[in-house]
């Protein structure tokens, strides 16, 4: 059985990372009265910080909802293991850093999406528009949700990037 402090932390860190989710995405839509992804916009400073802020948020949030369905799951078969209370307490903090990673491997081309526009020399930061910042959002949810899936496909992106062929490895 979990102990009191583990499920009110859990409780407390989903309810404080959906506040502070919705704040971020408040402040962007009060920001969204500038022109968006205009290259000279002297607002695209702000906008990009506001940005990475909702993507860590969205990724707390993420990684919250997946500490409430695993404390379920777990106390629910009674196969609640005492070795893995530090795991609940940082995967708010490793979804956080998780949307913020999923955010730059977009935003990059490392991970690439097909929707909305692609880039023009009207609208060169097509990742200010709505529809891909939500999209963007939206796969920062999932990053924080699904973090042993994340972590899994980040090991895949830096094998295939990174990865020296077995006859340089001197193996």
């Amino acid at each position: 059985m979990p102990s009191i402090s583990l499920v009110v932390f859990i409780v407390a860190s989903a309810l404080v990372s959906v506040s502070l989710f919705f704040l971020a995405l408040w402040w962007q839509i009060t920001l969204y009265r500038i022109p968006v992804g205009k290259s000279d916009d002297p607002n695209s400073h702000l906008v990009f910080f506001l940005t990475n802020v909702t993507m860590f948020f969205s990724g707390m949030t993420g990684g919250c909802l997946s500490n409430l369905r695993r404390i379920l799951k777990h106390t629910e078969r009674g196969r609640f293991d005492l070795n893995y209370r530090l795991s609940y307490y940082l995967r708010p903090l490793y979804g956080g850093i998780a949307g913020l990673v999923v955010f730059f491997l977009l935003l990059g081309g490392a991970l690439t999406l097909n929707v909305g526009r692609a880039p023009t020399p009207e609208l060169p930061k097509h990742w200010m528009t709505p529809d891909i910042r939500a999209t963007y959002i939206l796969f920062g949810l999932l990053a924080g949700y699904g973090s042993r899936e994340f972590g899994n496909k980040l090991a895949d992106l830096v094998d295939s990037l990174f990865a020296l062929s077995k006859d340089k490895r001197g193996d």
